[in-house]
């Protein structure tokens, strides 16, 4: 190796070393094109990272060298990350396609899920301070159904879009969806008709188009979601903690005398445990999974679901087992 290959390969890992890093849900606006970050996956959901305005785009990389891209060039790129094996950290490099001035980066790698019917209000803000959003959404094969995108008040440009991974690593951009609207410019609602081919998690990005600010929900038609039982509250994540390396736990509250059905499934469907099958009464109730299958060993790292059956409804909640 010569003197000139040595100093090449210094300067790559000082670079690497000296990246600003992107975080969830945190904008980074920039004026320098092109702009290099470093960006670390913390969790197994669906995640996306963006740029605006649209004269801006983003490339995805293998590694914080910048030498092995993955996916790009596009406003944004979404990944399935239950799905995907996580270099640590990936790289991000935005750069201006035209004209001048600044972009804002946005990386979202949250555990918010959306649910059958009707979920929200969510905010947009104002100017460059959100880019991209995206939800996890758990569909099955059934029928077709409309997803609505609805501005109730606010005048921001937005659009939509549903990703599909098939179940192995996956990378996308916005033309890789496999539905999508973006048809109706500022204040407009937006709407595409989809019926799922499996049963799994889907990805769902918002994006806007303007710098304007809104108030919206987003419709997931029950024919084609799972719904949600009166007995959960809405929140992003029903099990605490998730992901977990040995106990998590449910916390719930009863409104009548129900029958409930807890199971644990691994990612193929397969049943790992019954956590409950049993008639409660009014009122608070707390279950642990202990992390172990029915016959008593611990289960594996790795992604589960768990199964909430209560007379005619039913849920599915995602949970992430570390070792």
């Amino acid at each position: 190796m010569n003197k000139k290959t040595v100093i090449v390969i210094l300067l790559l890992a000082v670079s690497a070393w000296c990246l600003p890093t992107l975080y969830d849900d945190i904008a980074v606006s920039t004026s320098i094109t092109p702009s290099y970050y470093s960006l670390y996956i913390t969790n197994y959901y669906w995640w996306v990272v963006g740029v605006r305005p649209s004269d801006w785009d983003i490339v995805l990389y293998n590694d914080t060298t910048f030498t092995q891209p993955i996916c790009g060039s596009n406003d944004f790129v979404v990944c399935d990350a239950g799905h995907t094996p996580h270099p640590q950290p990936y790289g991000v490099k935005a750069y201006r396609l035209s004209g001048s001035g600044n972009a804002t980066v946005e990386y979202e790698n949250g555990s918010d899920m959306l649910t059958a019917g009707l979920n929200g209000p969510f905010t947009w803000a104002i100017g460059q301070s959100d880019v991209v959003e995206i939800w996890d959404v758990y569909l099955t094969p059934t029928n077709s159904g409309t997803f609505t995108l609805d501005i109730t008040s606010g005048s921001a440009d937005l659009g939509f879009a549903l990703f599909k991974s098939n179940g192995v690593p996956y990378y996308a951009t916005r033309s890789d969806a496999v539905a999508s609207a973006d048809a109706n410019g500022s204040g407009g609602d937006e709407n595409f008709s989809y019926a799922a081919t499996s049963t799994e998690w889907y990805g769902l990005v918002v994006w806007a188009n303007n710098t304007s600010s809104a108030t919206y929900t987003i419709y997931v038609p029950p024919g084609v979601g799972i719904s949600e039982p009166y007995i959960i509250t809405h929140t992003p994540n029903i099990f605490a903690p998730n992901p977990f390396s040995t106990t998590t736990t449910i916390e719930y509250n009863l409104p009548k005398s129900s029958n409930i059905v807890m199971k644990v499934l691994d990612a193929y469907g397969g049943v790992v445990k019954v956590l409950t099958n049993s008639e409660q009464k009014v009122g608070f109730h707390r279950i642990t999974w202990d992390g172990k299958n029915s016959s008593g060993h611990v289960a594996p790292a790795g992604i589960y679901f768990c199964k909430i059956e209560i007379e005619d409804r039913n849920a599915i909640q995602k949970m992430i087992k570390l070792n």
